[in-house]
């Protein structure tokens, strides 16, 4: 015996935006594991994370209404929401940027640390070291948006609202980064 198909993204959608809250919790079964995912990388903490995915959630249903079917896609509306909700949550509360600013330098460091540590030549143990040490050398402005960018995979607008930086000074300054990695690794 076959299990019945779950709806589509969009079709509950359509259906939360005519005022159907069986349709907002089924959107929310199917959808939020996802958008917690999202929210969670960005955010690293898990408790403003799930704070941020009831927000969200909150503005699904107020915005439903206005979802074409035709003109979006469902998931990529749903996901732009999270992230952008969770990019102002970031901008907008300075000690969780700090929490996450301490979490990427962290997390890049023992990923370093662990590189350090896997069997390998004499050698590789050095450029690891070497490309650590660069990172570390690195201003704090350079270490956070490098991370923001890598770690994060934040776009140059979401660096620039949570930074304050511009957009232009964002891409300079990953640039100039890149160029200090690039000449590390050429020695």
């Amino acid at each position: 015996m076959s299990q019945p198909a779950e709806p589509s993204i969009s079709k509950l959608l359509a259906e939360t935006g005519q005022g159907s809250r069986s349709a907002l919790r089924e959107l929310y079964r199917l959808t939020s594991p996802e958008l917690y995912g999202r929210i969670l990388t960005i955010l690293r903490d898990p408790q403003a994370s799930r704070d941020v995915l009831e927000d969200t959630y909150l503005r699904v249903w107020q915005a439903a209404h206005l979802f074409d079917p035709e003109e979006h896609d469902a998931r990529t509306m749903l996901n732009t929401m999270a992230r952008t909700r969770a990019v102002n949550r970031l901008r907008e509360d300075k000690s969780l940027r700090t929490v996450a600013r301490g979490a990427q330098h962290r997390a890049l460091a023992e990923t370093l640390r662990n590189e350090e540590g896997a069997e390998r030549k004499p050698a590789e143990r050095e450029f690891v070291k070497e490309v650590s040490s660069c990172i570390d050398a690195m201003g704090q402005e350079y270490r956070e948006i490098m991370c923001l960018a890598y770690t994060r995979a934040l776009e140059y607008a979401e660096i620039s609202s949570v930074t304050g930086f511009t957009e232009a000074q964002v891409k300079s300054k990953i640039r100039e980064a890149l160029e200090v990695l690039r000449d590390t690794l050429r020695r």
